[in-house]
């Protein structure tokens, strides 16, 4: 997936130095009232089980998600009913924030790149104590006309106990499309 992201940074860098940028002239000061204007609160939604599930998404020094369902995750694990069931009562939901370290403009939209996140909790199931570590790639879209976020978060790794789950072919990927912001009361 690192392979995959640097070509689209290299794709995104070659399109706007062949003349793919929309003629506005992007510099170091104008690029921070950009990423400025970004920072905030976005409401949106992720879908689990084809059911809309409310998410919040800040982007200021850093990127934070919450709550991230943990659902799609736990069910690679947890594959019997009861103990899927009880592995999510013991979690319920989480934040993940992770640092922005990268930030391209090309034709009118804004991408956020950020450090993979490294998840790990301690869930008891049937009295057994299951240490899982999951390891996310999260990336995000911004539009400059619209002010709507996308995100996405693919997990690339996902063990319990030491034991490694198949996450490549068979992908879990949060996505969240058109998250608006929410407006900050004017004092």
């Amino acid at each position: 997936m690192k392979i995959i992201k640097s070509i689209f940074v290299c794709l995104l860098l070659l399109c706007g130095l062949n003349g793919c940028e929309s003629g506005t002239e992007i510099n170091e000061n104008s690029g921070q009232q950009i990423y400025n204007d970004i920072k905030g609160t976005y409401v949106g939604n992720i879908v689990v089980d084809n059911i809309p599930q409310k998410t919040n998404i800040t982007i200021g020094n850093d990127f934070s998600v919450s709550p991230l369902p943990l659902k799609p995750i736990l069910s690679r694990i947890f594959t019997n009913e009861a103990e899927l069931t009880e592995a999510l009562e013991s979690v319920k939901s989480i934040t993940l924030t992770t640092p922005i370290t990268e930030m391209s403009i090309i034709d009118g939209f804004v991408y956020l790149f950020m450090k993979d996140i490294e998840w790990e909790a301690n869930i008891t199931v049937n009295g057994k104590m299951h240490k899982i570590l999951a390891t996310m790639e999260p990336l995000t879209q911004w539009s400059m006309s619209t002010n709507a976020l996308t995100m996405n978060i693919e997990v690339t790794d996902l063990i319990c106990n030491n034991e490694s789950y198949n996450v490549k072919e068979n992908k879990i990927i949060y996505f969240v499309d058109s998250a608006t912001k929410e407006e900050t009361p004017k004092m």
